[in-house]
């Protein structure tokens, strides 16, 4: 993988400089690492060799678009993760359904996405997951399954939920849980929506060992937490992740780690309004800070001006 990349260093070098070029391959390797084991196999060596062919085409690009280039094969390899509980075979025919056959693998969604990054048609830098790219190259579709498939997991759990929760509230607490979750900014849906929801029909098997209240408190609370995610809209998420390991005093590592504690608190959680703020949620799970607070949302900075 590294001799491969080593040997595409060069051409890079001379367009765009040796910092901008040895920082995109430092972070291209760490995604490398980072990759599912059932794709790293073929892919940890695929994408190094279609770097170094690609690096043997930059003449005629500008500097602007061989970094977007280098840009795009960084955010897909960094999107492979999302793809953690999927095999390669049934990734395939996920890309052969979805593009109607036009990509048949994860090197020919690179190369398309690659094409798309040339043309200076740069996607959004904070595109986390498969899905994300394969809207961006193929538009999006309302009535689709999705890698992450947010819908499809709680729309199977809901039965069980339905079962344990009398008047039809497991059905409603559900149906208000995917509405709140598709409400969350793109830059932490892609990932947040998709850990919730597994974590619920995970939990869903387990509701015959638990007390109605008990599950109705975790949806409930789940609902309120999810509400409390839409107004993030300032911290990418990296600087999110590093707001909540110092607020928490590096107990708590990122959101989805802070959605488990928050359910975790025994206390009843409080609504002050119908949708609680993100300062509220971090105050109740990890108690008051004299900090600083989670920035304002775009709604709340416009109105203060």
């Amino acid at each position: 993988m590294e001799v491969l990349l080593k040997r595409a260093e060069r051409p890079f070098k001379e367009k765009i400089g040796e910092e901008k070029t040895r920082e995109a391959f430092d972070k291209i390797i760490e995604a490398l690492n980072l990759m599912p084991n059932q794709f790293s196999g073929t892919l940890a060596s695929e994408i190094p060799r279609f770097i170094l062919s690609y690096s043997q085409n930059l003449d005629d690009l500008s500097i602007e678009k061989i970094e977007g280039i280098l840009l795009h094969v960084l955010i897909l390899t960094r999107s492979l993760t999302s793809l953690s509980d999927m095999n390669p075979r049934q990734v395939n025919q996920k890309l052969i359904n979805r593009s109607k056959s036009e990509m048949r693998n994860v090197m020919d969604l690179l190369k398309k996405f690659v094409e798309k990054a040339k043309v200076g048609e740069l996607i959004n830098k904070e595109a986390g997951t498969v899905d994300d790219i394969l809207d961006y190259i193929l538009g999006e579709e309302k009535e689709r399954l999705k890698f992450t498939d947010v819908g499809g997991f709680l729309k199977r759990a809901e039965k069980k939920y339905t079962m344990y929760l009398r008047d039809n509230k497991g059905q409603k607490l559900i149906n208000d849980i995917l509405s709140s979750l598709a409400g969350i900014p793109e830059v932490h849906r892609g990932y947040l929506a998709s850990d919730i929801s597994r974590f619920l029909a995970k939990y869903s098997e387990t509701l015959s060992e638990k007390k109605e209240s008990e599950i109705e408190r975790t949806l409930t609370k789940t609902l309120n937490y999810s509400k409390g995610i839409t107004k993030l809209k300032d911290l990418n998420k990296e600087e999110m992740n590093q707001f909540i390991i110092n607020r928490s005093k590096h107990k708590v590592r990122n959101l989805f780690e802070l959605y488990k504690v928050f359910l975790e608190r025994e206390e009843v959680f409080i609504l002050k309004e119908e949708k609680p703020s993100f300062d509220e949620i971090l105050d109740y799970t990890l108690g008051r800070s004299s900090g600083p607070k989670a920035l304002k949302s775009n709604d709340e900075n416009n109105s203060a001006e």
